[in-house]
């Protein structure tokens, strides 16, 4: 849209042959690029030429003028330049002080008509640029009265430049008066929308540090002005000023993409809405917490929850968060604590648990390993340490301390502890240790004594509780057969919906009679199923399998399933259901036979 205006303007208006003896008004919000799209269109016509925009532009700012005289002033001063030169000031005073007392007459009131003849302007200048028009005390037909001479009888291209809705504002009759002045010098009027992209385009390369951010500022900006309504690219350009200098006074924070970007967001909603007047001092942890919630600004927030008991409870940790306040209101950027802040928020987390750093305790402070030792021996003595695989861990940690005598304890006084632990805790501990090994320690002699006789009191501990957790969910589901197959053939085949390792002794934690009489009702499909779905769980039928040790507890029950089947089957009649009986005691036997063989093996390496 303002390329539109800008582009019309200089082809059909300032580069026009014909004289249009009217004016162009663009209008538009404080802020919203008025003044930089005048200066875009001016280094387009004299190709960024600043002596030659002096020399044929004329441009007054209405900004504090009050009487027609000041005007008078203000429009000299800009067709003569040399005015404002400071020693033309001080004897300009001198001499306007020396006639007021010798002559006791006021120079202010000289008429200035000879000096701003029309004629001798349009000689020079080329366009004429009145900005501000809404912040003059002056009435609207004073100010366009006064250019009229100008606009209708030379060749001068002029622009009114102001918010329109502030003159709009004013009563009726000046109301009246501003459209029946419109008619006779404004031809057309112009609204200038802010152009994010363009003002970042230009100023951007301006923030040295800012400058690798180009995009992000981009998309950010572009959203903050969408969803709070904003229109004032003036506040924006000061607000990327401030970031810059932020940068500068902190330039680490730019190794940190993710801290810098949340720098950025937050600096311009907080810095928008400030510039906005909408929030105050005060209001900076409520508007991070309005924007951080819902992307609003806080008024809009706040007027939507209106209602709400608690509006802005927990305002959200954000970066920088303590320093906003101010930066935005009093100016002072403190490097040394947002460095602080900053090294806290990106340092790497270390989210190891007490437990897993002490397996790493050479990478240790002394500092480190006190602390972390007496967290989980604190947690001992609170009883909060309920998982026996927790326990296992630890209890390999503390051996291996006393073996290269970290720790002031024997092994036999742990074994006596884990014991006691053991038996006093049994009820609440929950069931999950599995075997591991060693973790790499080279336990010997009567350490190694020690580890083995406690890891048995962890094994026979862990089968006691998960036989109490699991046998009555193994019993219900396999009653339920042939309903519940699927689900049998989950907890036996490791699959499915079952998310844990169930390395369970499945067989020895069932009534073994109760659960062939089941079994033996199904047809030979679904029993032969159940079989090989057991045989895949102790790993005989791969090639390579073996018989993992928490299965050893199995090992009988798999002789009983394959007695009960041969005693089912009556050999003295080939009957097919004999026969297929008889298969499936065979094939039971078989599996016996190669787990007794697994478990002789591995006992004799041991």
């Amino acid at each position: 849209m303002n390329e539109n205006i800008k582009d019309f303007s200089i082809s059909n208006f300032i580069n026009s042959q014909i004289s249009p003896h009217f004016a162009i008004l663009l209008k538009g919000k404080w802020g919203c690029g008025k003044t930089y799209l005048i200066n875009q269109m001016l280094d387009d016509v004299f190709e960024k030429d600043k002596k030659e925009i002096k020399e044929h532009v004329i441009y007054i700012s209405l900004y504090g003028i009050s009487t027609l005289n000041q005007l008078r002033c203000s429009f000299f001063t800009a067709l003569h330049p040399f005015v404002n030169n400071k020693f033309f000031h001080f004897f300009k005073k001198a001499f306007d002080e020396f006639i007021k007392f010798r002559f006791n007459f006021d120079v202010s009131f000289i008429d200035f008509s000879e000096l701003l003849n029309s004629e001798k302007i349009e000689k020079k200048f080329k366009i004429l640029i009145v900005d501000d028009i809404e912040r003059s005390s002056l009435s609207i037909n004073d100010i366009f009265g006064f250019f009229s001479n100008i606009i209708i009888n030379t060749d001068i291209r002029t622009f009114f430049v102001g918010d329109t809705t502030k003159i709009d504002s004013e009563n009726n009759k000046e109301k009246n008066n501003f459209s029946e002045i419109q008619e006779k010098l404004i031809g057309l009027e112009f609204e200038v929308e802010p152009d994010v992209e363009a003002l970042i385009n230009s100023e951007i390369l301006d923030f040295h540090k800012l400058y690798g951010f180009k995009q992000f500022i981009l998309e950010c900006s572009f959203s903050i002005f969408e969803s709070f309504g904003y229109k004032n690219l003036r506040a924006l350009k000061q607000a990327l000023y401030l970031l810059e200098q932020i940068f500068n006074n902190v330039p680490e924070i730019i190794e940190n993409e993710t801290y810098s970007k949340a720098v950025i967001q937050y600096f311009i909603v907080l810095f928008l809405q400030k510039a906005a007047g909408e929030i105050k001092e005060g209001d900076i942890l409520d508007a991070i917490d309005s924007y951080y919630k819902s992307h609003q600004s806080l008024l809009t927030y706040n007027e939507s929850h209106k209602g709400d008991k608690y509006l802005h409870t927990f305002p959200p940790n954000i970066a920088f968060n303590g320093f906003y306040s101010d930066i935005i209101f009093k100016g002072i950027i403190d490097r040394k604590n947002i460095l602080i802040d900053f090294e806290s928020r990106t340092r790497p987390k270390d989210k190891r648990t007490p437990l897993q750093k002490l397996y790493q305790w050479l990478d240790l402070s002394d500092d480190e390993f006190n602390q972390n030792y007496k967290i989980l021996k604190d947690r001992f003595d609170n009883n909060q340490i309920l998982s026996l695989m927790e326990l296992f861990s630890f209890f390999e940690i503390e051996l291996n301390f006393i073996e290269i005598k970290m720790i002031n304890k024997t092994a036999e006084e742990l074994k006596k502890f884990y014991e006691d632990y053991l038996k006093k805790n049994k009820s609440t501990l929950t069931p999950d240790f599995s075997y591991m090994g060693l973790r790499g320690y080279d336990f010997k002699g009567s350490i190694l004594e020690v580890y083995n006789v406690v890891k048995s009191l962890f094994e026979d501990v862990n089968n006691e509780l998960e036989k109490n957790s699991i046998q009555p969910v193994l019993t219900e589901i396999y009653q339920k057969l042939p309903g519940s197959m699927n689900l049998f053939l989950n907890h036996v085949q490791l699959t499915g919906n079952i998310s844990t390792y169930n390395s369970y002794p499945i067989l020895s934690m069932i009534d073994i009679n109760d659960f062939f009489e089941k079994v033996s009702k199904l047809t030979f499909d679904e029993q032969r199923t159940i079989f090989h779905a057991f045989n895949e769980r102790y790993e005989k039928a791969y090639s390579n399998g073996k018989l993992k040790r928490e299965y050893y507890a199995d090992i009988d029950s798999v002789k009983k399933l394959s007695d009960l089947y041969k005693k089912a089957s009556d050999v003295t009649f080939m009957k097919p259901s004999n026969i297929k009986k008889n298969f499936l005691a065979k094939a039971y036997e078989e599996l016996y036979e190669w787990m007794v063989e697994q478990k002789n093996v591995k006992e004799c390496n041991l």
